[in-house]
């Protein structure tokens, strides 16, 4: 079941397109980077959504950032900066998800990686009722994990779910992530009731 769940994952997406026209250029690397070591730098993502949901993905975004702050931090690429990965908001045609889906990342780690990288897509009118979940979930595929049920990694979660006051990534997930990156994090927050 897990490797059919990683197959999935794994098979969301295809590789991020190239970015526009004035667009800043997302750094790249190779499959032989080592994962990145306490200390490392923050990976810098460039968001790329509308005002409206824009609030509900920087929380997304902050609730790694309250676990990570012992390894490496996550931040916001200001306007016309480079950035290491884009979280931006698509439409379904222009998307490489798959049909049904709302977001997709482009494979499992990038993020990881001592020179990060990685893409996100949010398809508009599909995840901005839980942008914050969505964002998490979709960044935890980019720092290395894979679907894990009743976590901020769930595969399939209930709109309940996913629209719960997700603060920060489960205190599982954080767990899955320290044996991935080989050190210990800040604490995750209690699941919200849904």
């Amino acid at each position: 079941m897990r490797l059919l769940l990683l197959l999935t994952a794994l098979a969301a997406c295809s590789p991020p397109p190239v970015p526009g026209p004035g667009a800043p250029d997302v750094l790249t690397g190779t499959a032989e980077d080592p994962v990145a070591a306490a200390g490392d730098g923050p990976a810098r993502l460039c968001l790329r959504v509308p005002e409206p949901a824009l609030a509900g993905v920087r929380a997304g975004l902050a609730g790694w950032d309250a676990v990570l702050g012992p390894w490496r931090l996550l931040e916001e690429a200001g306007p016309g900066k480079p950035c290491d990965a884009v979280v931006e908001q698509s439409e379904e045609a222009d998307s490489p998800c798959l049909e049904g889906m709302s977001d997709c990342a482009d494979g499992i780690g990038g993020l990881d990686l001592a020179r990060p990288r990685g893409h996100v897509w949010l398809l508009r009118g599909r995840y901005e009722s839980s942008a914050a979940f969505v964002t998490m979930h979709e960044l935890g595929h980019l720092l290395g994990l894979g679907h894990e049920d009743g976590t901020v990694m769930e595969a399939e979660p209930s709109g309940k779910m996913a629209r719960a006051d997700w603060a920060c990534p489960d205190p599982r997930t954080v767990s899955r992530l320290e044996a991935h990156l080989g050190l210990g994090l800040e604490p995750g927050c209690e699941e919200p009731r849904w």
